[in-house]
């Protein structure tokens, strides 16, 4: 009975040494990387115009007078002046001719789109297509020789190979997150069509 537990505790630990070997593995390097994909990352601004005024709401008027009037301005909401709507996201470029792509919610509906590089170059883009299903959009801005990341084909992915997200989050400066990748739970048959916003003098006229 003594050799039979003593059999299973030794089990137990070394179980339990490869357990710590395993958590204990060195996390990859990801510096060379990073320094080579970060160029293509890409801060964005929108800015979406005004439309019109704020409504204003006022006190009926036989309540007007039984209200002191410092309490009568908080009840009652004045007229505004129109006021543009900023946002801010992150993208990246898919081509060296200034094809960008980011997130629909960002630029959708905005008037002024901005693209500023980790180097500071920036360009005035404008919105080629976009898809509120996927909140995908993509952008075109006028310049040359720019760097690009190149798109993984899904078939080649695995399920807890690493990934890093490289971003602007309400900053210039990069910041970069690793992660595990998990299952993507889409359906993989649904397609991706981008909504055109102008006509493109492109060979091929798919986006996605």
């Amino acid at each position: 009975m003594k050799k039979i537990w003593a059999h299973i505790v030794g089990t137990v630990l070394t179980i339990g040494v490869l357990a710590i070997n395993v958590e204990a593995a060195p996390l990859p390097d990801f510096s060379e990387l990073i320094e080579k994909n970060s160029p293509a990352v890409v801060k964005i601004t929108a800015v979406t115009k005004a439309r019109q005024a704020r409504m204003t709401r006022q006190l009926p008027h036989n309540q007007q007078q039984d209200i002191p009037e410092i309490f009568r301005e908080l009840l009652e909401q004045r007229q505004m002046p129109p006021q543009d709507r900023g946002s801010m996201g992150s993208g990246f470029f898919i081509s060296s001719d200034g094809y960008v792509l980011t997130n629909n919610h960002v630029v959708g509906d905005a008037d002024e789109i901005r693209v500023i590089m980790s180097d500071h170059r920036e360009f005035d883009a404008k919105l080629v297509g976009t898809d509120e299903r996927s909140d995908i959009a993509l952008l075109k801005v006028e310049a040359k020789n720019l760097p690009q990341l190149t798109l993984a084909a899904n078939e080649k992915l695995k399920v807890g190979q690493w990934v890093l997200a490289i971003g602007y989050p309400l900053t210039l400066e990069t910041t970069v997150t690793a992660l595990r990748s998990v299952p993507w739970r889409s359906k993989p048959s649904m397609p991706i069509s981008l909504v055109r916003e102008e006509s493109l003098s492109v060979k091929n006229d798919t986006y996605c």
